[in-house]
């Protein structure tokens, strides 16, 4: 899935994942293909730990995040060198 333009991307962090409430996401800086990227993982109920949920790879263009890729398959990452699950995540 890909979200160009600001308000495509604002739309997409209000609802996805977690239901928009971004205090549920951690977010780890990776790379992919040479573009910055983000590695997403959601909080269990307990916020404990976090799971994987998808990799975001960004293109930025003056600055800006001008679009956004959208993988939302945890499998990807350990082709990332990403665990699968973040442990004792704080809430943001």
């Amino acid at each position: 899935m890909a979200y160009r333009g600001r308000p495509a991307i604002a739309s997409f962090f209000a609802t996805v994942p977690a239901g928009g409430d971004l205090t549920q996401i951690s977010l780890v800086p990776t790379r992919a293909n040479g573009q910055p990227a983000l590695a997403a993982y959601v909080r269990d109920p307990k916020g404990t730990k976090a799971s994987a949920y998808g990799i975001m790879v960004l293109t930025v263009d003056d600055g800006a995040i001008a679009e956004i890729t959208g993988f939302t398959d945890p499998a990807l990452f350990p082709l990332f060198g990403l665990p699968d699950h973040l442990a004792d995540v704080q809430e943001a």
